[in-house]
């Protein structure tokens, strides 16, 4: 239970806005404080505020019941010149030669592969037999039946002789064959060509410049002084402080304002 409670407490401090921080907020004086006396219907009051902060104060106000009366920035700025070094990217030319890839339509003429079926034919040599037909005159004694007597005659007549021997013959085949054919056309040519030519690359160099820069200083203190007019009475008197990282502080003192008149004679 009580590891709970701490975590809570933790967790409100962290809530708290800056000003509650107070070793990180303006030191804050005021004066006068307490009791004024005034043999007057009102008072004039001249306030002294200061605040002080080791980051240097940057504004300080005075509020009087609850309304600001006055406020001073107690800073100057101002634009200054810084000298800054770095790593910086540069571009740098830089020039030779290069190989530049160059495509150009050119007609010209080239030998295409194409595969198919072809027709194959060749002669042969083949040993082989055949029929040829002879023609000429059968002559010799024949029976003439009309006469009924033998008689000499000749009489055309073909035949076919048997021969045999070695011919050429034509001898066809289908082949599947790969032939290369030439063709010519208009075609995509490209060749390397080398040519002078500068370009820019990105370089890394370490290098320090003038650089316009908008500072501000803040005094380690800072006052402020303002008369006000006061009526007898209570008054609470405000003052509001910010130091240079924006961290603000504001403290409320109480001012009695009494009338005291000397006894009259």
């Amino acid at each position: 239970m009580k590891r709970v409670i701490s975590i809570l407490l933790l967790i409100m401090l962290i809530a708290q806005p800056v000003s509650a921080w107070w070793w990180d907020s303006p030191f804050i004086s005021l004066s006068p404080t307490g009791t004024v006396k005034t043999d007057k219907t009102s008072a004039l009051i001249t306030f002294s505020a200061s605040a002080s902060d080791s980051d240097g104060v940057k504004v300080i106000s005075l509020h009087v019941d609850g309304s600001e009366v006055a406020s001073k920035s107690c800073g100057s700025c101002a634009w200054i010149i810084e000298k800054k070094c770095g790593w910086v990217i540069e571009k740098v030319q830089k020039c030779g030669w290069k190989a530049e890839k160059i495509c150009k339509e050119k007609w010209k003429c080239w030998d295409e592969k194409e595969c198919g079926w072809k027709k194959e034919c060749q002669n042969k040599w083949k040993y082989k037999c055949w029929y040829e037909k002879e023609c000429g005159w059968d002559c010799g004694w024949k029976w003439d039946w009309w006469s009924w007597s033998w008689k000499w005659k000749c009489n055309w007549k073909c035949w076919y002789e048997k021969k045999c021997g070695w011919k050429k013959e034509k001898v066809c085949d289908w082949k599947y064959k790969c032939w290369y054919e030439k063709k010519c056309g208009w075609k995509w040519d490209c060749w390397n060509e080398k040519k002078y030519e500068c370009w820019y690359e990105n370089e890394k160099k370490y290098k320090c410049w003038d650089e316009k820069v908008y500072k501000c200083s803040y005094p380690s203190s800072c006052s402020l002084y303002k008369t006000v007019s006061l009526k007898p009475g209570y008054h609470s008197v405000k003052v509001v402080a910010e130091d240079a990282n924006g961290a603000t502080s504001s403290k409320t003192f109480y001012l009695n304002v009494i009338v005291d008149k000397p006894p009259s004679v």
